[in-house]
């Protein structure tokens, strides 16, 4: 490849470059298309993904977010999902498409802004599939992480193509619209993503004129969410749960060290960003006036900062590599500028370190594949959504009975609410029977012992059945995922836990579940007394109808 010119990137109107970057584009996304086709109809287990699908299964159902049922994320994820259902329907397939669809755009839009920074379209498709490769498998999930990262691309994207004259309000707009986006995806990310973004644009010898153009596109889809809100009437409700509910519990229990859960086939993602953080510094040694007048590269390094920081308040590696497209753009342009720039000594050492690194990729390569393999292979069950592919990998059988539990739920009548507890809102879709409680997911101190006791009522009044996953009810599994969490079973668990024991009987144990049912006699609002010592008004039970 030719030496960079100017200290920064070369012409775009290099032909030869855009015919191999048009190529590059379409085998990364080809790529990551068949890297996740495995996966299509794959469950490794039961947690996050259910927060999207059942809410916005709920939302279709005529229950208003925030108002009928809790919920702590931003409203554009549920919105998204449940628009996605109106156009592909309410099925497992059209779960995994949406999933598989949103990690190839990612991929797409990644490689695009890192190979015109870099120059580099080898490189550029091989650290972006290499991404795709450690990440997925167990998270080829919808998520709402996944929604932030691709909206925060398209966002970087929409500035790198700014840089063009004739689109000077078109291009600005977009990456502010991108950016609001995925601020009301999960606000944490979506803001440090939107900020890094608007450094284009406020930065000394940014294009000021733009400014105005990326805050109309900034406030779009916030303002329109809000209308929203307020036509459902639950932004009071809303506001409690998105910001003071959030800021009171969520990161209290998430606290976990740098790269928790890395493994054989995920360590290059624990070693991204420290990475990416050395090869800065070498990248960037000297005139630092020069960096700062570079809008691309200044922008890029911004996100880099903001996928690191948006790792944060639990860095482990899942969250890691969630937020890895957003440093690869500038990590792919300092690798360059390294080789390229260096002493024949450095870049001996660069080259031995480039070997070491290739030769190590091997590892997590074989270990996607024996996942993907495993995938691929394992017992399909069928539920009321569809055929699932029931993943149980050894040493980790999250998943054990669910095959049976979903056979046991469907011999109950349709029109009987059920309780799903502590956390398993994905068992809830997958079974398509009715959840009364107002809250999917009860877990020590994120949990408020008033919102216990309000799950306590709905169920009580309204649940003929609950399913319990003894697995996620344990105390010691609880506190491998949560290791900041002061103690497992705090009292209103063990009243709660409790509670349910005394109002409902154990009909059934499949594997790591339990079905219990409703017992008339002593199921009442009396075994809620006590979960709370004082409460605020409980929300009204979730609409049975």
């Amino acid at each position: 490849m030719a030496g960079l010119q100017r200290d920064g990137i070369l012409s775009s109107t290099d032909d030869g470059f855009r015919k191999r970057n048009a190529v590059g584009a379409l085998v990364v996304v080809v790529a990551s298309a068949l890297i996740c086709a495995p996966y299509w109809r794959s469950l490794f287990w039961l947690s996050d993904e259910g927060v999207l699908l059942h809410g916005a299964e709920r939302m279709l159902q005529g229950q208003r977010l925030y108002g009928d049922f809790f919920e702590f994320l931003p409203p554009g994820g549920f919105v998204l999902t449940a628009v996605w259902f109106l156009v592909a329907g309410l099925s497992f397939l059209s779960v995994r498409v949406l999933a598989i669809l949103t990690i190839v755009l990612i991929a797409g839009v990644t490689y695009l802004v890192a190979a015109h920074v870099s120059r580099s379209v080898r490189l550029s498709s091989f650290l972006v599939l290499l991404w795709v490769v450690t990440s997925q498998g167990h998270w080829t999930i919808v998520h709402y992480h996944w929604f932030a990262t691709l909206f925060s691309m398209v966002a970087l994207w929409a500035v790198i193509k700014s840089a063009d004259r004739v689109s000077a309000a078109a291009w600005p707009f977009v990456a502010g619209l991108a950016s609001g986006t995925s601020a009301m995806m999960v606000e944490t990310c979506g803001t440090w993503a939107l900020l890094a973004t608007a450094t284009a644009f406020l930065w000394p010898g940014g294009r000021r004129s733009s400014l105005a153009f990326y805050a109309l596109g900034c406030v779009t889809v916030p303002l329109a969410l809000l209308l929203y809100l307020a036509s459902i009437g639950s932004i009071p409700s809303a506001l409690d749960d998105i910001i003071l509910w959030t800021v009171a519990h969520y990161a209290s229990i998430q606290i976990v060290h740098f790269g928790k859960g890395v493994g054989p086939m995920s360590f290059p993602l624990a070693l991204f960003f420290p990475a990416c953080a050395v090869l800065w510094l070498f990248a960037f040694q000297g005139p630092w006036k020069w960096l700062a007048g570079n809008r691309e590269l200044l922008v890029c390094s911004a996100y880099a900062i903001a996928g690191f920081a948006g790792s944060f308040p639990r860095p482990d590696v899942d969250h890691i590599a969630f937020n890895v497209p957003l440093g690869l753009p500038i990590f792919t342009y300092c690798f360059v500028r390294v080789r390229e720039r260096a002493s024949l000594p450095s870049r001996m050492i660069a080259g031995i370190a480039g070997v070491v690194a290739f030769l190590g990729v091997g590892v997590p390569v074989l270990m996607a594949e024996f996942q993907a393999v495993v995938a691929f292979g394992a017992p399909v069950v069928t539920t009321p959504r569809g055929r699932v592919a029931v993943v149980r990998p050894p040493g980790l059988d999250v998943l054990g009975g669910v095959d049976e539990i979903i056979a046991r739920i469907g011999q109950t009548p349709q029109a009987e609410g059920f309780y799903f507890f502590p956390s398993d809102s994905t068992l809830a879709f997958l079974s398509a029977r009715k959840d009364v409680s107002p809250i999917d997911y009860v877990v020590p101190y994120y949990t408020t012992p008033s919102q216990y006791r309000a799950v306590c009522r709905s169920v009580m009044q309204s649940a003929s059945w609950t399913v319990m996953d003894r697995r996620l009810s344990d105390p010691a599994f609880l506190h491998l995922i949560y290791p900041s969490m002061p103690q497992p079973q705090p009292n209103e668990t063990r009243r709660f836990a409790a509670a349910l024991d005394a109002g409902f009987d154990l009909v059934a144990v499949a594997g790591n579940f339990e079905l219990r049912s409703r017992n008339a006699q002593r199921a009442g609002d009396s075994l809620c007394v006590g979960i709370a010592a004082d409460t605020l008004p409980a929300r009204p039970p979730v609409p049975t109808q």
